[in-house]
């Protein structure tokens, strides 16, 4: 009614070593090593990288970025440290959020 749109923050890059999707995924990150999950940034002792060199990371992360224009038609996203993750997948991610709201997102 009042024009507003609706932007979610996202952390792709990323999660905490003790989120879900390492405990049921702890292939998909980056290890160090000694095969344990690490971040790329040192100094970033308190996360873990998503390894970007596993496809099925990218499918993932498109199905859970089409699920929330899909379910809450939500108009865009703000994507914290994109420039760490591949151009290929937000190449990827544009047609398939492009299907789901033409011209919006």
């Amino acid at each position: 009614k009042l024009g507003m749109k609706v932007i979610i923050d996202c952390v792709l890059n990323h999660t905490s070593p003790d989120s879900v999707l390492a405990k049921e995924h702890p292939d998909w990150f980056r290890l160090n090593a000694q095969g344990k999950p690490t971040a790329a940034n040192p100094e970033w002792y308190d996360i873990i990288d998503l390894n970007w060199k596993k496809r099925e990371v990218y499918e993932y992360c498109w199905t859970f970025l089409e699920n929330w224009v899909k379910e809450c038609d939500i108009d865009g996203y703000r994507c914290d440290v994109a420039d760490l993750m591949p151009d290929d997948f937000w190449q990827g991610l544009r047609p398939r959020l492009e299907k789901i709201k033409p011209g919006k997102i």
